[in-house]
């Protein structure tokens, strides 16, 4: 294949999607960083709340037969289990427990989703400047600047749709003009077909609630394909991605929910029975919990932008393929 480009431009493209992969690389650290934060603050949650450790810990049946078996095993689960509700905050060095957890970490995720907005936000406007820019001026790399957008992108997987995604003669030669032209067209055609069902879906819910009928029956006129493609089942990962995004959200709001029940539970560290909420002063748990409750919403909305930053991109890259980027060779 020749790529009939100058050998400046050509070293401007490869400038601009450096440009992308460094962004695309920057991202990706804050993600793996802000997904183990959450992880080591809800395994911190879980063991304060649901682990074996504290039934065993908890339970007065189990402390008295201990106690008459073995003395120390009372205390050395009690020992072991206070241990694992505490971690470390890393570059500190700092030990803080999960009782400052809806503090101290959602500070701490407020800070990282607060980089990852940026870092998303960044990587979506080199990829849309750079995509804007080839489809207009630098027309004869389209597919260089395909593949090298895609090469450095994690979340970004293309639909494909119903082809065979086997495209070139057996030599591996380009396409000819015109097959290149109806294969761009079928792919064009199959994901009109996908967003229609898309729309259509949300139609049925809302004329389940608003009874608008007519706006169906349209809807349903304009569904009527010429073929059928096979559209790949991958909803189950996306949802599992969109999981992964909202994990800060998820974090921040189990802390929430677990100092609101920890006020009404009983606890090991006490010998009554008398719930915590009946003893604290009102001053001493409600700005905690206020604090908590904001820090729960800005991270929620910063963690829905960062995510439509990342939609957005992967949208320009399923546009991209749909014009048929990754197989509009330069001649």
């Amino acid at each position: 294949m020749n790529f009939l480009l100058p050998s400046q431009e050509l070293d401007y493209i490869k400038m601009r999607i450096n440009g992308v992969g460094e962004a695309a690389n920057s991202a990706r650290w804050i993600f793996a960083s802000t997904t183990i934060t959450c992880m080591v603050q809800l395994v911190v949650l879980w063991n304060f709340n649901l682990s074996w450790l504290r039934v065993m810990v908890a339970q007065d049946q189990i402390r008295l037969k201990s106690r008459g078996a073995n003395p120390l095993l009372a205390e050395t689960l009690a020992t072991q289990w206070v241990e694992s509700i505490y971690f470390n905050i890393p570059i500190i060095s700092v030990k803080a427990s999960v009782t400052d957890l809806g503090i101290i970490g959602g500070v701490g995720l407020l800070i990282l989703v607060t980089w990852k907005l940026y870092a998303l936000k960044r990587e979506n406007y080199l990829i849309e400047d750079l995509l804007t820019e080839v489809s207009t001026k630098l027309t004869t790399c389209k597919s260089y600047v395909y593949f090298g957008i895609m090469g450095h992108q994690l979340f970004v997987n293309v639909n494909p749709g119903g082809e065979s995604r086997k495209y070139g003669n057996a030599k591996g030669e380009p396409l000819r003009e015109q097959d290149a032209e109806a294969a761009i067209l079928s792919r064009k055609r199959d994901r009109q077909l996908d967003r229609g069902r898309i729309r259509l879906r949300r139609i049925l819910l809302s004329s389940l609630t608003k009874r608008s009928w007519g706006d169906l029956a349209r809807a349903l006129g304009n569904l009527i394909p010429r073929r059928i493609p096979r559209m790949p089942n991958d909803a189950s990962g996306k949802a599992f991605v969109l999981v992964m995004f909202m994990l800060p959200s998820l974090t921040v709001y189990a802390a929430f929910v677990s100092d609101i029940c920890s006020l009404y539970t009983y606890s090991v560290f006490r010998h009554t029975r008398e719930d915590l909420i009946a003893i604290l002063p009102f001053e001493s748990y409600y700005w905690r919990l206020v604090v908590n409750g904001v820090l729960a919403i800005v991270v929620t909305r910063l963690t829905l932008s960062a995510y439509g930053y990342q939609s957005g991109t992967v949208q320009m890259m399923q546009d991209a393929y749909d014009s048929g980027w990754d197989i509009l060779r330069e001649r």
